[in-house]
């Protein structure tokens, strides 16, 4: 239902998702109709996939990667520096705890 006299505004909000707002189509006549042809107006944009999902998988693949390459340098340094029992060392050691 139109009144002879009425106001038109526009509303919009932040939060914690994005969102997307778009005006297809303006008419403005202020001594007389104003013509808005439908068939003309163009068709709603496809909505572009946010680059934030490719960088949150190329963050866990990098963190990923520099994990593994920490843990193989670790071990690979361990291995290196690990401490050698001579043969005559080995047999007064308690298994257990390592003191004799």
């Amino acid at each position: 239902i139109l009144l002879e006299s009425m106001y038109v505004g526009f509303s919009s909000a932040t939060g914690l998702s994005s969102n997307y707002h778009y005006i297809l189509g303006w008419s403005w006549n202020q001594s007389g109709k104003a013509d808005l042809d439908l068939s003309k107006l163009p068709s709603i944009p496809r909505i572009k996939h946010s680059n934030q999902l490719t960088f949150v998988v190329l963050l866990i693949i990098v963190l990923q990667l520099f994990m593994f390459i920490v843990a193989a340098v670790w071990f690979l340094w361990s291995n290196k520096y690990e401490e050698l029992l001579e043969p005559w060392e080995k047999e007064g050691v308690l298994p257990s705890t390592g003191f004799q």
